[in-house]
Order: C-alpha cells, then sequence, then structure tokens
C-alpha cells in the first residue's frame, strides 16, 4: 500500500534528479576557476540534493521488511536539510562580493565563521537526531537538536543583516541594469522568506510534542503533508530559483591584463 511519505519520497525523486542535473550544467556554464563564479552556491545545492535523493530512497527502501533502521537514517538525513540551505544563502553573498570592487567587498575570511557554524550546527543536529532515534539518550538527542536549530537561525539572522549591508555595497558601486552581482542578491532575498518557513517549522517541530502535526517523524498524514508543503516545497522553491538565477545570468568576459 502507497502511503503519504512513498508520495512525497516519490515527488522529491522526480524533482531533485533533474535538478541534480542542472546544478552541474550551471557549474559547467560559468565555470569555476573564475573568481565571480556561481560554484560557491552550487556546491551546497548538490549536497541538498544529495541528501534529498539519499533520503527519498532510503525511505522507499526501508518499506522492505527488515529495514527499519534505513527509515531512520532518512528522518536524519532530512533534518539537516537546513545546512546546504543557508551554505546556498552565504554563496549568493560570495557571489555578489565577487561582482564588487576589490576596496568594497568582503573577503573569504568574512563568510568563513558563517559556513563553519552552520557545519557546526549540522553536526550538533545529526548527533541530536542518532540520539533521538534509537540512542541511549533521547532527552539529550532533543535537547541537541534544539540547539543545533537555534544555531542556524541565528546564522540566518547575521546573513541577512551581511545581505543587507551588501546591498547598500552594490548600490554605490554597481551600475544599474541587472548584472550577476545584482541578480544573486536579488535571489537572495526572493528566497530569505522561503527560509523563513524552513526555519519556522524546525523551530516548532523542536518543541512539539510526537502527535503534533509540525512532527516530522510523525506517521500521520497531515503531518507528512504539512511536513511536505513547509520544508520540501520551500527548500525545491529555493533551489529552482538560484538554479534559475544562475542559468539566465550572463557573466561578464574576463578581463586579462597584461
Amino acid at each position: 500500500m502507497t502511503t503519504s511519505r512513498d508520495i512525497v519520497s516519490i515527488i522529491e525523486l522526480v524533482f531533485y534528479l533533474p535538478c541534480t542535473i542542472l546544478t552541474i550544467l550551471l557549474i559547467f556554464k560559468h565555470g569555476y576557476r573564475r573568481p565571480a563564479t556561481w560554484l560557491a552556491a552550487c556546491i551546497p545545492l548538490f549536497l541538498l540534493e544529495g541528501l534529498r535523493l539519499a533520503g527519498a530512497g532510503l525511505e522507499l527502501a526501508s518499506r522492505r521488511e527488515g529495514r527499519e533502521q534505513l527509515f531512520t537514517r532518512s528522518l536524519i538525513l532530512d533534518a539537516i536539510g537546513l545546512a546546504p540551505l543557508l551554505l546556498a544563502l552565504i554563496g549568493l553573498l560570495r557571489k555578489a562580493h565577487a561582482g564588487l570592487p576589490r576596496d568594497r567587498s568582503a573577503g573569504f575570511l568574512v563568510f568563513m565563521p558563517f559556513q563553519v557554524v552552520t557545519v557546526g550546527a549540522t553536526v550538533i543536529t545529526a548527533v541530536g537526531g542518532r540520539q533521538l532515534f534509537g540512542g541511549s539518550d533521547p532527552a539529550l538527542g532533543r535537547k541537541l537538536m534544539r540547539a543545533g536549530v537555534f544555531v542556524f537561525l541565528a546564522s540566518f539572522l547575521f546573513i541577512m543583516l551581511l545581505a543587507l549591508w551588501t546591498l547598500r555595497k552594490v548600490d554605490k558601486s554597481v551600475g544599474g541594469g541587472h548584472t550577476p552581482t545584482r541578480r544573486a542578491l536579488y535571489c537572495l532575498f526572493f528566497t530569505a522568506p522561503l527560509v523563513v518557513i524552513r526555519l519556522a517549522y524546525s523551530v516548532v517541530s523542536s518543541f512539539e510534542g510526537q502527535e503534533s502535526v509540525f512532527n516530522p517523524f510523525s506517521a500521520s498524514a497531515t503531518a507528512t503533508w504539512v511536513h511536505f508543503a513547509m520544508v520540501i516545497v520551500m527548500e525545491g522553491l529555493v533551489t529552482a530559483a538560484i538554479l534559475l538565477t544562475g542559468i539566465f545570468s550572463r557573466e561578464p568576459p574576463t578581463t586579462v591584463t597584461n
């Protein structure tokens, strides 16, 4: 019998398989050796797509008898999906700064703390997920997952503050028109509300009980579709927005100085 979780997993496979191919094509379209590259945003997207494909595959495989452990792993993969989403936003910021004059752009060291903190939150969330499901201390696991979610939230707020600061730099440094720098920044601000919804789900679900519709591990159909609407759809829209922005963005020709 096909369940609502099975349907969601199939939708993920159908959506993220072509997205993965488009991400690879986007990397080769714009190149990965030039400083103003889309690679910083594409690599996190590639990771997100890999997580979603692996999670959906494990979800479907867990329906076979004796494969319950695969279901637990798919839930853990689902819980850490925020990390590549935030790293993709950082990649858009790096892309925007790559088009600014050197004296106005932020260097790599400015973005590194955000990336390190986001990766650290991923580790905390993953450890919490293992403790919560099948571990020796479920209470500790829930606390760790809550801590990871709030680190994600703090990282997102700092990213948006840096994005607003970057917008001022772009307005003063870049001419009119939809340059690649502006496109990257516009894409970030367009996807920010989608990430807010995704974050809101994680914050609420970390405090709700087992019977709540915000419990991503609930077997009820209602909880599955709430998760689909607030997590899977939001992540998919962010993925599509970044891919479309990159595909329709024309990079300026590389100038060679003697």
